[in-house]
Parts: structure tokens; C-alpha cells; sequence
């Protein structure tokens, strides 16, 4: 007889023996809602409407106010050792300590680094889509690192911040990704309680503009790009990973991040399917043609690695391919050409064959607004378009548009 599925759990403002059975059914609202432990009055599991889950406790200070003490994610933190950390907060409240302020202090007192690698591990990695955290990652350890990453979490100003932006000026894109970074992370510590209201430095900090451009690649282009990833290959065997996964690009039209984290488990020859699992708008599917077969089938990562575009060591996927495609471009001579053009390139192309519904299919775009905005129409088809409708309409207006004096 098959096991009957149990529904879905939503509490009603009762306190109730909190165990894993019972939270593992709690399902999220339209708006954050709490469950108060029966067994540890003051422990509180909070569930968020994107079905994140944790533990808190509330607890009031020896000045009689209020205070708010995370403890940690469910279920990286389970019930058992929750209720042992809420005993001992508890105790440490009882005594005169105030556990909040505490862990406050010695937040203000740590760097930018570490706060920021804080940030990734207590809220992006438990709320935030794989793709946001690997941006984040890149940005913190790439850019604010190097530059703030020794100055205390309290000390940064916005003069800091609008330097910071001025070096970045000739990447506006970049730019504005950074300083969206830093302005998330001074929020969370606000709402952490580790920094006093009103103290973001990012405040007013306006972005800059972003232009966008016709960024798409010719057949001409397409053709350097080819013959330059064949010379590479050749010199840096080592990256032969990367320029696999610049091939696929092209191939599949999608983000550098579904090709990066894309396992051989997710891909099926037999139905001619593979899986992006996580991506930036949910688990999706795409199809594989005989061209993606061939390519697929053949890589060397098939027998040694779990990962198609495996690093080095083969045990982890490639992180990103920045250095590789900057030697393709430099060998190519396509100097102003972004790595994303390939995705902006393939889409446009999908969409000039069939049309915008399939474009967004292909691109794993939830909204038609969202593919239109990789969508370009190329200039030789644009110009070829007009021509036409000129020479199919023009000699019927002019026909009916004859100057005075004109005979018939």
C-alpha cells in the first residue's frame, strides 16, 4: 500500500513542540510568519515566503527592551541544538549580559572581508539564487576585498564609496553591480541590528547609465572566434574546459552560469533533454539538437569528472571564463566584444527565425519583456527589410501623390 503523502502545514498563531517532522511540513505564506517552541517559550522558528526557515529567540535585556538574537539557518541548525543555543542565550540574558549588543560589538569591530564573508554564509547562501551568490562572490572577493577589505564594517564613508564608483567609470555595468553589493550588505547589517539606522554609506549614491548597445557577433566574427579557439587549444591544453564551454554558449544560447554548474547527471541523450537546475528564473529544460549531441558526446570530461566543464582537478566545475575568453578576443582581434554577446547573439537569432515566444523558451526568460531586452535587430536584415517594404509600397504612394502638372 503507497505511503500517503502528508499536506502541508500552515500554524495559526499556537505554540507548538517544534521537531523536524513538523517544520519539514510548515509551508510559506504571502508574508513572514513565526512559531513559537512550546518547550522553549522564547524560541521562535521563522518561516519566509521563499520557504526559508530559522531559529531566533526573543528574550528582554536588563533595561526591559526587546531584543532579537539569530541563531542560525533550519536545517544546517537542527531543533535539538537550537533549543541548546536558546538555553544559553537565555542564561546569558538572565545573568545581566545582553547577547544582541554583544555579538553587535564584535560585528562592528570586524572588517569589511570578514562581515562580508559573514553576509554570503548567514543570508545569500540560505535566501538568494545560486547566480546572485556567485555575482556576489566574485564582487566581494574581486573588487571589495582588494580595495576595502581591511577597513573595520563601521569605518566606510560615502566619499569612499563614490571613489570606489569614479574608478569604475568606464565599466558603468560593473559599476552599479558593485555598488548594489555594498549597498545590500549595509542594509543586512542594519537590519541585523550591527550598525545604527541611517548608516549605509551607499545612500544617495546614484548609478551611473547604462547605455546599451547592438552588441551582436557576424559570421565573420562567429568564424575568427572559431580559429581562434582552435590555435588556443593548442597552445593551453589546460583550458580546453573553457573553450568547450564557450562553444556550448553559442550552441544553447544560455548563461554563463547554467553552462558552468551543468553535471553530466543532468544531461539525457536518450530523450534529448538536459536540465539547468537553479538557474536565475527555476529549473528548466532545453533541447538537445543532433549539432549540442555531437559536441556533448564527445567531450573529454564525459569519463572523468561529474561536471561537463570541470576545473583543473576535474572534482569542481570551471569558476568562470574570463581569462580565456579575454586570449580569444585579444588572438580574434574583437576587442569591444563581451563574453554575454554570444547569449544577446544567439537569442536574436532564435527570434528572427521562429519568433520572440520561442527566443524567451530558449533564453529561460519568465516574461516576453525580460527577452526583449537581448533582442536586436541586426542591421544588413533591418536595412534588406526596409528595402523591400519600400519597393513593395513605394510605387502605389507615389503612384497616388503626383505633383501638380504630372500627367496621367
Amino acid at each position: 500500500m503507497p505511503i500517503k503523502k502528508r499536506k502541508a502545514y500552515r500554524p495559526r498563531n499556537e505554540r507548538l513542540r517544534l521537531s523536524k517532522a513538523l517544520i519539514d511540513r510548515m509551508a510559506p505564506g504571502s508574508k513572514d510568519y513565526f512559531v513559537k517552541d512550546s518547550e522553549i517559550t522564547q524560541l521562535h522558528l521563522k518561516v519566509t515566503p521563499a520557504g526559508n526557515k530559522s531559529f531566533l529567540v526573543r528574550y528582554r535585556n536588563e533595561a526591559g527592551q526587546e531584543r532579537k538574537y539569530k541563531l542560525g539557518g533550519y536545517p544546517t541548525l537542527n531543533v535539538a541544538k537550537a533549543r541548546k543555543q536558546a538555553s544559553e542565550v537565555l542564561l546569558a540574558a538572565t545573568l545581566g549580559d545582553d547577547p544582541a549588543e554583544s555579538r553587535s560589538a564584535l560585528r562592528q569591530g570586524e572588517t569589511i572581508a570578514q562581515y562580508g564573508e559573514r553576509f554570503l554564509t548567514e543570508f545569500a547562501e540560505l535566501h538568494l539564487r545560486p547566480s546572485t551568490i556567485y555575482n556576489y562572490q566574485l564582487i566581494l572577493r574581486n573588487t571589495i576585498t582588494p580595495i576595502f577589505g581591511a577597513k573595520k564594517l563601521s569605518a566606510l564613508t560615502k566619499p569612499d564609496v563614490l571613489n570606489l564608483q569614479k574608478s569604475l567609470q568606464n565599466t558603468p555595468y560593473q559599476a552599479n553591480r558593485v555598488i548594489g553589493f555594498l549597498r545590500r550588505l549595509y542594509h543586512y547589517a542594519e537590519a541585523q541590528g550591527d550598525l545604527a539606522a541611517d548608516s549605509n554609506p551607499t545612500k544617495h549614491v546614484r548609478a551611473y547609465k547604462e547605455h546599451r548597445r547592438e552588441t551582436l557577433l557576424s559570421e565573420d566574427e562567429m568564424e575568427q572566434i572559431g580559429h581562434s579557439i582552435d590555435v588556443l587549444r593548442k597552445q593551453n591544453p589546460t583550458s580546453g574546459s573553457a573553450y568547450d564551454a564557450i562553444i556550448f554558449l553559442f550552441l544553447t544560447g544560455c548563461r554563463t552560469s547554467e553552462a558552468l554548474r551543468l553535471k553530466w547527471e543532468d544531461v539525457d541523450f536518450a530523450r534529448d533533454v538536459l536540465t539547468f537546475r537553479n538557474a536565475k528564473s527555476g529549473t528548466r529544460t532545453h533541447y538537445i539538437n543532433p549539432e549540442l549531441k555531437g559536441f556533448l558526446s564527445g567531450l573529454p570530461s564525459f569519463n572523468r569528472s561529474e561536471w561537463v566543464f570541470p576545473g583543473r582537478n576535474n572534482t569542481t566545475h570551471r569558476v568562470d571564463l574570463k581569462k580565456p575568453w579575454a586570449a580569444i578576443k585579444e588572438h580574434a582581434g574583437l576587442s569591444g566584444v563581451r563574453l554575454h554577446d554570444i547569449r544577446h547573439t544567439v537569442l536574436t537569432d532564435v527570434a528572427a527565425i521562429s519568433d520572440i515566444q520561442t527566443a524567451a523558451m530558449v533564453g529561460g526568460h519568465k516574461s516576453i519583456r525580460s527577452t526583449m531586452r537581448y533582442i536586436h535587430g541586426r542591421s544588413e536584415v533591418t536595412r534588406e527589410v526596409m528595402r523591400q517594404a519600400a519597393s513593395a509600397k513605394g510605387a502605389l504612394l507615389l503612384s497616388n501623390n503626383k505633383t501638380e502638372g504630372e500627367s496621367e
